[in-house]
């Protein structure tokens, strides 16, 4: 009972569990913080020092926003790992909790400590232990460092970001690869989660930031395996979609996409140009082949009115499309906007630092409402009440809804296999009715972890089908989205083909759907009709900008949802033309999100037999992954300093087109280690900058970090990364190339990852799901994406 009163009596589907959060910084904590807003009780356990981004600028009352905003749901608690003492008490906690997640370089470093995996199973056989290293136990890197820029470089997000001249450039103030690692981090805890629900045991699963960065870059990867040509910086632009890009307007700049053909009527309507009737525009294959004909016409066209009278004459034709935000910061946009607030995408959160701004929950529950139950901890503030509540616990005794359950011995794997499958989701059947990649991305995880998915697709199939480039004939991003699934062709509008999809549901666990709202409703088919004849019934709805609105009936892009939520506005020049963030970052987003919310409602079956409906949208997952900036932009933060934080400031920065050696663009860092740079500027022999006042001390480093390139490269242009890694690594830094997306597949790190499947049958290469268990979770090998139809005779029976 003492145990208990500690967890919280909250809403969500993971009510009940106890999850401990050893992590620093980002990767780990936010993936923590995200089980809190889903129920879990989540401790936060530091050291006396704390986790070192308390104090990291922006700052709120003294304390840094980044901390702060990775930490809200949580309680506090100090143990000190290098006493006897404190080892004791982290075996206190392990013995009573369900997940423990922590983000150390490598998972050689809590063996050293003393609680590596086999320790923790032995006091807690069923405890899931996530181990979110930088790159991995294995390979050249191994030991070295991890943040936002390194995943930027080494993933080949930078390689695919810059201008329309194809200047790479990093992202300066955004943190999306490290949130997009949090994603895929509390994925695969609630896949460990329905797996401890059928088998009882605990496991360990390990995930690498380069090998959940790669998988943020999974469209550009399907690019490159159809053909090996490696894409480059195109600005706003896109490869395979024209146009999918921004335009100068009388006043500013606008993104229009035509993702497929039935929208190019409709902007040819809304511009009213003869021009653009012309044969060679007739096809958007016919149109990437004349793209600068056609971009020079309608850059011509666009410049002739404002961008809110073009915003309003597209929208109202239903043409996908966007604005630019230049002059206010993104979140004072944000926080006043009619489709945020409709949708309750933002809130204030209180903490004992001051009001926030943070993102809400990204998955909005029927049954189980996620939420933010409190702020973030000060320092060690629950630890005499938490040890207080374990004193009163026997160790054999479980932990909330778990306590019934028995700490059993399981049998051995094989035998489990055999009963379980694979997949943790084996048995369970899957409809999709999504197209393009956020839905598609949604149902390959999940047939991933073993689900059967039947891809319900229009008559003229899945709109991704036909998007360049083409293997066979096939759309390489359809076949990278699609493997392992069944289609059927059915025509929603008609009768028969609505009969179809009830008796389908019927026998159906889970269905993803992915038009706009109201959609499927309007054709006679809803949940509610569903639900009745299938009460475990999970339906995900992936909307674009949230189902409540003056948006919501609107197409969103990749780009236009890019833009709103501010995940280009740290690249490209303050006012000039504006850059996309080279991987589709928001829809990859939001494919994960859906997913999570499909495995957080599975699990809630599993212990309640009820299934619920769950709302994830585009706009609330690309929020969800720049919730780095959008506490920093709060209206309590400390301005009045004379570097009061990146996220502020970069803004009117230039691009940050990084190092260069010999070898080319590189990135260098001694984040943590900040003295390093005194002593790397020595043995280079630059004593220069060692006397130079900007770079003194450690926070006068931090905030002057952005000018050293432009010092050093003249420099550095005499040095190979080869004869540079030994200097900067034997002072604590991290020193790595930004690799173009050939030389991501072909790297011996990467290799080591086991992430990308090249089989037989297999027209490209494909990703699979980005981490690894010592418990069964995905099936290894999957058969090719299907063709259109192939399985209406088999399962329309």
């Amino acid at each position: 009972m003492a145990l208990a009163r500690l967890l919280d009596d909250s809403t969500g589907p993971l009510r009940g569990l106890l999850v401990l959060d050893f992590g620093q910084a980002a990767v780990g904590p936010i993936a923590a913080e995200w089980l809190g807003m889903l129920g879990a009780t989540v401790i936060k356990v530091e050291s006396p020092k704390g986790d070192f981004v308390r104090w990291a600028t922006p700052l709120i009352g003294g304390m840094g926003t980044t901390f702060i905003g990775n930490n809200l749901t949580k309680l506090g608690v100090v143990v000190d790992l290098k006493t006897a003492e404190g080892l004791e008490r982290a075996r206190q906690l392990i013995a009573r909790a369900d997940v423990l997640i922590e983000n150390f370089r490598s998972p050689a470093i809590m063996e050293r400590l003393g609680l590596g995996y086999r320790v923790m199973a032995e006091l807690n056989p069923r405890i899931i232990y996530v181990q979110a290293s930088a790159f991995g136990r294995e390979g050249p890197w191994v030991g070295m460092f991890s943040h936002e820029w390194v995943a930027q470089t080494v993933s080949g997000f930078v390689s695919v970001t810059g201008d329309s001249k194809g200047v790479p450039e990093w992202s300066r103030a955004t943190a999306n690869q490290d949130w997009n690692g949090a994603m895929m981090n509390l994925a695969v805890v609630l896949a460990g989660l329905l797996r401890r629900e059928q088998s009882g045991c605990g496991m360990m699963i390990e995930t690498a930031q380069l090998g959940s960065s790669i998988f943020a870059g999974i469209t550009r990867f399907a690019e490159l395996f159809a053909n090996r040509r490696v894409p480059r910086p195109m600005g706003s632009a896109r490869p395979n979609i024209v146009p999918d890009q921004s335009f100068s307007t009388a006043d500013s700049y606008i993104n229009v996409c035509v993702p497929s053909n039935k929208f190019w009527p409709r902007l040819c309507e809304v511009l009213g140009s003869p021009a653009l009737a012309a044969a060679q525009f007739a096809t958007n294959d016919s149109r990437i082949a004349h793209r600068q004909e056609l971009i020079a016409i309608l850059d011509s066209i666009f410049q002739r009115r404002n961008s809110m009278e073009w915003i309003e004459q597209l929208r109202a034709a239903g043409v996908p499309c966007g604005c630019h935000e230049a002059k206010r910061r993104q979140s004072d946009v944000l926080v006043a906007d009619e489709q945020v607030l409709a949708n309750s995408i933002l809130q204030q959160v209180e903490t004992p630092h001051g009001e926030i701004r943070s993102q809400a929950p990204h998955w909005k529950f029927e049954r189980t409402p996620a939420a933010i139950k409190r702020g973030c901890p000060l320092l060690g503030q629950d630890t005499e009440r938490v040890f207080v509540a374990l004193e009163g616990v026997k160790r054999s005794d479980g932990v909330g809804q778990d306590s019934a359950r028995n700490l059993h011995t399981a049998p051995p794997l094989e035998e489990r296999n055999a009963v379980m499958g694979i997949g943790v989701l084996e048995g369970l059947r899957l409809l999709e009715i999504a197209e393009g990649v956020a839905g598609p991305l949604c149902g390959m995880m999940l047939r991933r972890l073993g689900a059967q998915v039947i891809k319900i697709e229009p008559p003229q199939g899945d709109w991704l089908r036909h998007v360049p480039p083409k293997v066979g004939g096939n759309s390489s991003l359809f076949l990278q989205l699609n493997p392992g699934k069944r289609s059927m062709a059915i025509d929603l509008r008609s009768e028969q083909g609505r009969e179809q999809l009830a008796n389908l549901a019927r026998d159906a666990d889970v269905i993803i759907t992915g038009y706009r709202p109201g959609k499927l409703a309007q054709l006679g088919i809803s949940y509610e009709d569903l639900k009745r004849s299938n009460p475990r019934l999970v339906s995900c709805d992936i909307t674009g900008w949230g189902v409540k609105g003056p948006m919501a009936d609107l197409p969103a892009t990749e780009l236009a949802v890019q833009t709103m939520a501010g995940l280009t506005r740290h690249l490209g020049v303050k006012d000039g033309p504006p850059v996309r963030q080279g991987f589709d970052m928001a829809s990859v987003a939001t494919g994960i999100a859906a997913a999570q919310a499909i495995l957080a409602a599975l699990y809630w079956r599993m212990r309640s037999g009820e299934g619920q409906r769950v709302d994830v949208s585009m706009l609330a997952s690309a929020l969800a992954i720049n919730q780095w900036d959008i506490v920093a932009e709060s209206e309590t933060v400390e301005r009045n300093r004379p570097s009061p934080g990146v996220q502020l400031e970069s803004y009117d920065w230039p691009p940050d087109r990084g190092f260069r050696c010999a070898d080319g663009s590189c990135l260098i860092d001694f984040l943590g280690h900040e003295e390093g740079w005194s002593l790397f500027f020595a043995d280079i022999e630059r004593p220069d900058l060692i006397a130079d006042p900007r770079f003194n001390t450690a926070p006068l480093i931090r905030n002057h970090k952005r000018f050293l390139p432009e010092l050093l490269n003249s420099t550095l242009a005499s040095w190979s990364l080869d004869r540079l890694e030994p200097i900067v690594r034997k002072h604590g830094g991290t020193i790595l190339p930004a690799l173009d997306l050939e030389q991501v597949i072909n790297h011996a790190q990467v290799r080591t990852l086991g992430i990308i499947a090249d089989g037989p049958g297999h027209e490209i290469p494909t990703i699979r799901l980005p981490f690894k268990s010592t418990e069964p979770l995905q099936v290894e090998d999957l058969p090719a994406a299907p063709r259109l139809g192939e399985y209406n005779g088999d399962l329309g029976k």
